[in-house]
């Protein structure tokens, strides 16, 4: 449960989602665009679910050479504070100073590849040029929410399973993770587009997920022995998006004004 719980809040990436529906957009009105929709979105979902997976098998193997020292723990919990302050930030002030996202200079980049994208000529020419930019965007997606990992890996680590249950857990928490993209892609194929998801909404669910690492983040730092239950975690983040809808109604409310 604690698994799922985190995975799925890890799994709305304000990141992945404007970057999911940016590829899907540069294949609307293209001669079988719901199919190939679909193929460009399971071939950019399975990169995230891999990439995601190998950079928590590292995290995993890390804290494990570390065992059970407190002061990893401490450097876990300190990092995501960090991360979850960073992403605060970005709702208030997108992209000003740090800033856990796309580089300006590699989004550039990005837009021409989608661009380039639009004129494969042939359905492996598509597949392979979605690959490359999976491959490539994905290391920066990790920035957008990598306290979630950095917590869940840490809780993780300091239970005592078989090396197989390790990687299982893993596996099962990345089959979560990308089940909110494969909601976006199947919803954008149906739709072809109609439904898109703009920056607006990208600063909110850093605002969300920034509170709720924060607030992971914390107690990983002050009481990590809160983090075995499961509970815990579903009232951190519930605690979370009431702070953050909070905030957004009020910012809306004072925008208005």
């Amino acid at each position: 449960i604690l698994t799922f719980l985190i995975a799925l809040a890890d799994g709305f990436n304000p990141c992945a989602f404007f970057v999911l529906t940016f590829l899907l957009a540069s294949l609307i009105g293209l001669a079988g665009a719901r199919k190939k929709i679909i193929l460009v979105g399971g071939i950019f979902i399975f990169f995230s679910a891999l990439f995601y997976f190998l950079f928590m098998s590292v995290l995993l193997n890390v804290f494990q050479l570390g065992g059970k020292v407190k002061i990893l723990t401490l450097i876990a919990g300190g990092i995501a504070v960090f991360a979850g302050l960073v992403n605060i930030k970005d709702y208030f002030f997108f992209q000003k100073g740090i800033s856990l996202t796309l580089p300006k200079g590699h989004k550039k980049r990005f837009l021409q590849r989608v661009k380039n994208l639009s004129l494969a000529k042939s359905t492996l020419a598509l597949a392979g040029a979605t690959a490359i930019i999976a491959a490539t965007v994905n290391i920066y997606e990790l920035l957008c929410t990598f306290g979630f990992p950095m917590i869940y890996t840490r809780i993780l680590t300091l239970r005592n399973l078989s090396p197989l249950e390790y990687y299982l857990y893993l596996a099962f928490y990345n089959l979560v993770y990308v089940l909110p993209l494969a909601v976006i892609a199947l919803i954008f194929a149906i739709t072809l587009g109609k439904k898109t998801f703009s920056q607006l909404w990208v600063r909110r669910l850093k605002l969300i997920s920034g509170f709720m690492i924060l607030f992971l983040g914390l107690v990983l730092v002050f009481k990590p022995k809160l983090l075995e239950s499961a509970l815990t975690a579903f009232v951190v983040m519930l605690g979370a998006i009431m702070v953050s809808g909070l905030i957004i109604i009020l910012n809306s409310f004072y925008r208005k004004r």
